[in-house]
């Protein structure tokens, strides 16, 4: 994951694999990478919450 050669859509559209015509996320807020899925990925905001016990 650290350094994001991995299976996410960013890395899979730079390597120019043909059914990744577009680096975006699915839920359409930037670019599909390790930082974002992790970090900014709001399916996974709770999961956040919860495990790192962010508030707000």
């Amino acid at each position: 994951m650290r350094t994001e050669k991995i299976g996410l859509r960013d890395h899979l559209w730079r390597r120019k694999v043909l059914e990744f015509d577009d680096p975006g996320c699915e839920c359409g807020e930037g670019r599909q990478t390790v930082s974002h899925v992790l970090l900014r990925y709001r399916n996974y905001r709770d999961l956040r919450r919860r495990e790192f016990g962010i508030q707000g």
